[in-house]
């Protein structure tokens, strides 16, 4: 989570240093650079967004993070019980 807040604060950091170039610079504005810059900012937030979810959705699913316990119907309660891990 504090990853997606970090992420954030660099796109909203790189917009303004967007703003200031264009504004401050013999040259005017260079949308190429400025414009990638900002893709990757917003790929890397949505990159780590995903990674958020599925994180989220796979502690829902089985109650512990990615790894679960597999039930038995044998008499004791260690006997035939085995840890899987459940992959995407």
């Amino acid at each position: 989570m504090f990853a997606i807040l970090l992420l954030s604060v660099y796109v909203v950091a790189d917009t303004q240093l967007l703003i200031d170039r264009a504004e401050h610079s013999p040259y005017g504005l260079d949308p190429v650079s400025g414009s990638l810059v900002l893709f990757s900012d917003f790929a890397q937030l949505l990159v780590r967004i995903l990674v958020f979810l599925a994180e989220r959705d796979q502690q829902r699913n089985t109650g512990r993070g990615p790894f679960r316990r597999s039930s038995s119907s044998s008499g004791s309660p260690n006997k035939g019980k085995r840890i899987e891990r459940d992959d995407y």
